[in-house]
């Protein structure tokens, strides 16, 4: 401030330089204003898109190879996290797909096998983000709850609803599941597949998501495409938020 007011501002700098200096640090402040502004609203835009990706997206990803259906049930390493207080840890399968419609459509995407406590915790936490943005679909879920106590019955999947705009997918359509391998099999041989149907349409507001994955109750559907070679299986873990 001294230097500004001896020199820049002075009556001896001359009317041509004291306009210059308003000029040159009303264009400083509004553009340091400019700065904050931007990096504030990125920031909460981040930390927006951060909340809604592990609402559907774990933190952790803990593979056991070797493990199979059963002993991932009861591992040990499945009692170890849960005694993490706050931690949420369930097994989870996943694999690749392609779906293929009654009208002869199809779509890549990623089937994920979930246990009915999970899924119930990823339905939940989806619905709760679209619930602090007030967005139509929480509205409209809350007349019509996503996900009940029931669950999903054997051969009843969730779509993304991306997904299932490019299948031209409803709730209540039949779809059929191959595996991608089924795509080297010479012709003539019918390949393994698996009818499932479609009980509800997902919006999580997350592209990956939205756009690639089904969500099923591990053990009760997809049983025919067990031995798929892009199966695999983990523990989905989602950590203390409030550390």
């Amino acid at each position: 401030f001294d230097f500004l007011s001896r020199f820049l501002f002075s009556k001896r700098a001359g009317a041509v330089i004291r306009r210059i200096s308003w000029l040159t640090l009303g264009g400083l402040t509004i553009s340091v204003a400019a700065l904050i502004l931007v990096l504030s609203v990125m920031r909460a835009l981040n930390h927006r898109i951060e909340e809604r990706t592990l609402a559907a997206d774990p933190h952790l990803w803990v593979q056991v190879p070797g493990a199979s259906v059963r002993a991932l049930e009861t591992h040990p390493v499945l009692e170890k996290i849960r005694s993490y207080h706050g931690w949420r840890v369930y097994p989870e399968e996943t694999q690749d797909a392609i779906l293929r419609t009654q009208d002869g459509r199809f779509q890549g995407g990623v089937a994920r096998g979930l246990t009915e406590d999970g899924l119930r915790d990823l339905i939940h936490g989806v619905e709760q983000m679209a619930a602090k943005q007030n967005s139509p679909t929480a509205r409209a879920r809350e007349k019509n709850p996503l996900f009940d106590e029931s669950a999903l019955e054997s051969g009843e999947i969730i779509l993304g609803v991306d997904l299932a705009h490019s299948l031209g997918a409803y709730e209540g359509d039949s779809l059929m599941v191959i595996p991608p391998e089924s795509l080297l099999l010479p012709a003539g041989e019918s390949p393994k597949f698996e009818k499932v149907r479609v009980k509800r349409i997902l919006t999580t507001n997350i592209a990956d998501v939205d756009a690639k994955n089904l969500f099923y109750i591990r053990g009760k559907t997809m049983n025919a495409l067990r031995d798929s070679p892009s199966r695999q299986q983990a523990f989905v873990v989602w950590t203390d938020n409030s550390k």
